[in-house]
């Protein structure tokens, strides 16, 4: 089988499938549209004590920047744009709260699916772990959570959110591999920061597997293999020990000079989107900051950023940085990034804007 390797490394183990139940959403007209606002209310109050916590979980487990994938869930929680859509349909169509939120996390899906960007593509998870979060709140469905290992395993599931890797024992997960999901998913950067190799995009997965089954997952190609022969087994195994040695070889040249062997010196810098990456770039020492994507900035707010924050932003960066050198790219908005507060026009470049 082949899917779409998201984090480098090669595992061998047993299968163990992670079964997800799925909830059917259907419109039931509620009586009492003030009392179903309430419920709607109270189930995001809930949401947000969750999401606390696999912040904290993710921080001390994980890291900063993957924590800060909470933080972003926790803003979306509060968003205008998405709760004033559902509360506007509670009351507007007297409709049950469940189907409400299904409604307007299915257009938000929509929209991000539709972009042509991956990483903006990929945001459609977070709107679809957020919104099956409240959806179980409100009908009370508190879900089994993560399986866990009673012994080392790689899992196998339909999809990962994640707020599933938020909950995974990494010292028991050998490796992950899913039906669906992306190289840019926040689930495949919390496996890559976790360095657990993973395979996602994988289809009828699951009509292939059953738990107990041996299998070889390669999370640089893409490929899984089950129940694989000796000679297949013994070939990934000797690819295993290649790649924790170059692994042991990489973190030798950590923090050496980058010089050609004809003695050309190349700087060697790395691409940022906040300065939530600063940490994995300053451990990875890199000499500079290549491209600072200052669109993030305005695609992770509900509202222009003002002159301040945007001081504020670029300046935690270059002050990170300690003197080295940083790239600040031009906003780069239009075509398939759009912002609901700026004007619907047609912008094929960035350049329209400016």
């Amino acid at each position: 089988m082949k899917g779409i390797g998201v984090s480098p490394g090669i595992a061998i183990g047993r299968a163990v499938i992670h079964w997800k139940e799925k909830v059917d959403i259907i419109k039931e007209y509620v009586d009492d549209p003030e009392r179903e606002l309430r419920r709607f209310r109270t189930a995001l109050e809930f949401a947000g004590e969750q999401i606390r916590e696999s912040y904290s979980r993710v921080l001390q487990n994980v890291g900063p920047n993957e924590a800060a994938i909470f933080e972003a869930h926790g803003l979306m929680l509060q968003d205008p744009d998405f709760t004033g859509r559902v509360e506007g349909l509670i009351m507007d169509e007297s409709a049950n709260a469940e189907w409400a939120v299904k409604q307007v996390a299915d257009s938000l899906i929509q929209v991000f699916e539709d972009m042509d960007d991956e990483y903006m593509k990929a945001r459609s998870d977070d709107v679809r772990d957020i919104s099956e979060r409240v959806i179980k709140l409100l009908l009370q469905v508190g879900g089994a959570g993560m399986t866990r290992l009673s012994e080392r395993g790689i899992l196998v599931s339909r999809d990962f959110t994640a707020s599933d890797m938020s909950q995974i024992d990494r010292d028991m997960t050998l490796g992950v591999a899913s039906e669906s999901g992306g190289r840019t998913s926040h689930a495949s950067i919390i496996a890559r920061t976790m360095r657990i190799p993973s395979v996602m995009g994988v289809h009828g997965l699951l009509d292939r597997v059953d738990s107990g089954d041996m299998m070889i997952l390669d999370g640089e190609s893409g490929e899984i293999v089950v129940n694989p022969d000796e000679e297949t087994l013994s070939r990934y195994r000797e690819k295993q020990e290649r790649y924790q040695c170059f692994l042991d070889r990489l973190s030798e040249v950590r923090g050496m000079d980058s010089v050609t062997l004809d003695g050309a010196r190349v700087e060697l810098g790395a691409n940022v989107g906040s300065s939530r990456d600063l940490d994995e770039v300053l451990k990875n020492d890199a000499e500079a900051i290549g491209l600072y994507r200052t669109e993030f900035l305005y695609l992770e707010s509900s509202m222009l950023p003002t002159e301040d924050e945007q001081f504020e932003a670029y300046r935690s960066v270059v002050a990170g940085m300690g003197g080295r050198p940083v790239v600040i790219r031009t906003l780069d908005i239009g075509g398939d990034k759009k912002l609901d507060y700026l004007p619907r026009r047609t912008m094929s470049r960035s350049c329209s804007m400016l």
